[in-house]
């Protein structure tokens, strides 16, 4: 574990070329901003973040005064959480399920293989009955194309019930949204109800703003504020550097400004004004939510988006999985499409 910012090798954590060539080109000025900004934090004339307070706990190697400690969804632990918890005079307990690692884009560690404890496999739930029991399984057996072990006793033992919280699950915040306006645009539900913050879906993982293809589209380049979309010439030559880099984010979002161009901000508005307050989210008829989002909550019928990694797409993982890491690595994109069936203890549906 690290302690010290001069022990960090950012170059450990960066495997794609362009960028590992980027860092060493500016080693030295990336090494004494991060220095300058940590400092900054530490006398309070900026905001702290929660992995500068979580690093100065560990730092203060602090013995906790209890006699039993809990270490939950220890697939995707924090490695300065996980030292500390080494750490601890007492009896210590860690619990998880590492078929469902989805942080390692966050440098989470996987503490159930991180530790020599004696492991007692919960294989029984009373979440869910036999049906989606099965399903979680056939899916658990998808990881055996890129050879990884997936032998596992999943049994539902719980009961089937009626129908009350139905969810759509997407893997990505554009696969929802693009979800949500065909939803509206049928008038299928009344009301409905987005897991966290409504605003963040029109928005893609590293930034780009729906609003900014949509400045493209219509030519109004002063409006656009990425730096990328406003070096296009125009939307087929966005679709041109799609093409190249299999962006599908992008792709999704040109998709569907394409679909409904200038009638997007009336759909957005349409959208807003059927979601339902955070009081009201069990009475919405339909609930929209990111895997990421929706882990650990519980829906009674559950929809999944066409964007979870392909069969295609995992066997070519499968050649290339040594240097694939985060985010992209097929361990973990067959973990996001294995999290959706456990949320439903009624009914699940997959895409075609």
């Amino acid at each position: 574990v690290v302690k010290r910012l001069q022990d960090l090798d950012l170059l450990e954590v960066i495997t794609e070329k362009k960028s590992r060539a980027l860092a060493q080109r500016f080693y030295p000025y990336l090494e004494k901003q991060t220095a300058r900004l940590l400092s900054k934090m530490h006398q309070r004339q900026i905001d702290i973040t929660h992995d500068y307070y979580l690093k100065k706990f560990q730092q203060s190697s602090p013995q906790l005064p209890f006699d039993y400690i809990l270490f939950d969804e220890g697939q995707d632990a924090s490695p300065a959480m996980l030292d500390v918890f080494r750490r601890q005079n007492a009896i210590k307990v860690i619990v998880g399920d590492e078929h469902q690692q989805i942080y390692s884009w966050r440098y989470a560690q996987n503490a159930l293989q991180a530790l020599d404890f004696r492991p007692l496999n919960l294989s029984e739930s009373f979440r869910f009955g036999p049906e989606i029991s099965d399903l979680a399984k056939a899916i658990l057996a998808q990881k055996k194309k890129i050879a990884l072990p997936t032998e596992i006793a999943i049994t539902g033992a719980g009961k089937s019930s009626d129908v009350k919280t139905c969810a759509t699950i997407a893997r990505t915040n554009l696969g929802l949204l693009l979800n949500a306006i065909d939803y509206v645009q049928s008038n299928l539900y009344k009301t409905i109800y987005f897991e966290g913050n409504i605003q963040s879906y029109t928005y893609a993982d590293d930034g780009t703003s729906l609003y900014d293809i949509l400045h493209l589209y219509n030519g109004s380049h002063h409006q656009i504020k990425d730096k990328l979309i406003g070096s296009m010439a125009d939307l087929s030559d966005l679709e041109e550097y799609i093409k190249k880099t299999e962006d599908m984010q992008l792709a999704i979002m040109v998709k569907i400004v394409r679909a409904y161009g200038n009638q997007i901000p009336e759909m957005i508005r349409k959208i807003k004004s059927r979601h339902t307050g955070d009081t009201e989210r069990e009475k919405a008829h339909m609930i929209f939510s990111t895997v990421h989002r929706s882990k650990g909550m519980e829906y009674d019928k559950v929809i999944l988006v066409n964007d979870f990694i392909s069969r295609e797409k995992l066997e070519n993982l499968k050649e290339e999985r040594c240097g694939v890491r985060f985010y992209h690595h097929p361990d973990i994109l067959c973990n996001l499409a294995e999290l959706a069936p456990e949320f439903g203890d009624a009914v699940g549906m997959l895409p075609a």
